[in-house]
């Protein structure tokens, strides 16, 4: 996930909410180590820390460590 267009996304309101839906039970973002549960997430939530957030599912993290 990615922001497009920063700027204009901020001067016209921000996200407003937009939810992104996981298909899994547990996510974790690759760059910040944090793990999603559930089958929604915050778009805010996921891009407080960095503008890209790269998402990979349990199972594929564990198969490359």
């Amino acid at each position: 996930m990615a922001t497009r267009l920063p700027l204009r996304l901020a001067r016209d309101g921000g996200r407003r909410g937009t939810r992104l839906s996981l298909a899994g039970n547990s996510v974790p973002a690759v760059f910040t180590g944090r793990v999603y549960s559930g089958s929604e997430l915050l778009l805010d939530d996921l891009l407080d820390t960095f503008p890209v957030a790269l998402l990979a599912p349990i199972d594929s993290v564990e198969a490359a460590a």
